[in-house]
C-alpha cells in the first residue's frame, strides 16, 4: 500500500509569483503560493537548515506572506473584500480565544504558597525536633506541577541579626499538588521535615516563647507550574518572632521579612509603655 509521503525539500522554490505569461487570477495565485509555502516549510524543518539559515527562512516566509496579500490586493474588489472579512473574523476569533484563556487562568490556575513551622517528631527512643515546610494550595482548580523550593535556614542573633554558625541549605521537590476539591484533606505531597542540627529541643523551648536574643530565618526561592505552562516564581523570606506576654498580648509566628521591622517596632513600643507604667507605680 502506498503511503502519502511528506513534503520534501528539493532546495528550489518555484511558483512564487505570477509572470507576464501567467494568469493573475488571485485564486490561482493563492493556490500556487500555498504550494510554495509548503516547500519552504519542508526546508525549514530539515536539520541542515537550522541555525543562521532559520533567520533567512523567516524572511522568505515573510516575503511570501506579503506576496500573498499583494496578489489579493491586485485582484478583484470581491476578492479583497472577502479576504478582509476573513482577516477580521480570524482576528475576532483569536481575541475571543485569548480572552477565554486569560479568564481560565484567572479562575482555574493553581496558586500555591509555602510556609514553615517547627514540629515535634516522637521517635522510638528519643524526641527530636525540626523545621517543616508546608506547601499549601491556596486557590484554583487545576493540578500544579514541577514544584520546587530551595532555601537556607539560619540562626540569627538579635538585635543585630547576625548569623550564629553556618546556615543550612535545603531543597524540596514535588511532582504535583492537587486542589483540596479534588483531594479533600491535607495533601501528603505538600509537607516535608528537615533536620536542622542546631534546632535542639532546648533551643526551641526558648525560641517558641521569645526571640529577643536569637531567632530563625528562612530565605530562598519557590517556584511551580500553575497548570497553564506558566512558571510562577516567589521569593522565600520568613523570620520567626515570639514575645513573652505583655499587657495581655503575646506573639509567636512566622513573619515576612518585609513586615519584621514593623513587628519589632510594635513590641518595642509596648515594652516602653510597660516600663513607663511600672515607673509610675
Amino acid at each position: 500500500m502506498n503511503e502519502k509521503q511528506p513534503e520534501q525539500c528539493d532546495g528550489r522554490l518555484t511558483g512564487s509569483s505570477p509572470s507576464n505569461h501567467e494568469s493573475t487570477n488571485p485564486e490561482v495565485e493563492l493556490l500556487k503560493l500555498r504550494d510554495t509555502l509548503k516547500k519552504v516549510w519542508a526546508c525549514i524543518k530539515t536539520p541542515e537548515f537550522q541555525g543562521p539559515a532559520m533567520a533567512i527562512s523567516t524572511v522568505i516566509m515573510a516575503l511570501f506572506t506579503g506576496a500573498t496579500w499583494w496578489t489579493i490586493f491586485i485582484g478583484s474588489r470581491d476578492t479583497r473584500n472577502a479576504a478582509s472579512a476573513a482577516m477580521k473574523a480570524a482576528d475576532a476569533a483569536w481575541n475571543n480565544a485569548e480572552l477565554t484563556r486569560q479568564q481560565l487562568i484567572g479562575t482555574e490556575a493553581a496558586i500555591l504558597n509555602i510556609r514553615f513551622d517547627v514540629f515535634y517528631q516522637v521517635g522510638s527512643e528519643t524526641e527530636s525536633q525540626g523545621l517543616r515546610s508546608i506547601i499549601e494550595y491556596i486557590a484554583g482548580h487545576v493540578i500544579a506541577t514541577d514544584i520546587h523550593a530551595s532555601f537556607d535556614v539560619s540562626r540569627k542573633r538579635e538585635p543585630d541579626f547576625k548569623d550564629i554558625g553556618t546556615p543550612q541549605h535545603f531543597d524540596v521537590d514535588f511532582p504535583q499538588l492537587m486542589s483540596p476539591q479534588l483531594m479533600p484533606g491535607p495533601s501528603p505531597y505538600g509537607v516535608k521535615g528537615y533536620d536542622v542540627t542546631w534546632l535542639t529541643p532546648e533551643v526551641w523551648d526558648i525560641l517558641k516563647h521569645t526571640s529577643k536574643e536569637q531567632t530563625i530565618s528562612v530565605t530562598g526561592e519557590f517556584r511551580y507550574d500553575n497548570g497553564f505552562r506558566q512558571i510562577i516564581n516567589k521569593p522565600i523570606c520568613s523570620i520567626w518572632f515570639a514575645h513573652l506576654p505583655m499587657q495581655n498580648v503575646s506573639d509567636g509566628n512566622w513573619v515576612d521579612c518585609a513586615a519584621y521591622p514593623a513587628k519589632l517596632k510594635y513590641w518595642a513600643q509596648l515594652e516602653k509603655q510597660e516600663l513607663n507604667k511600672n515607673r509610675g507605680q
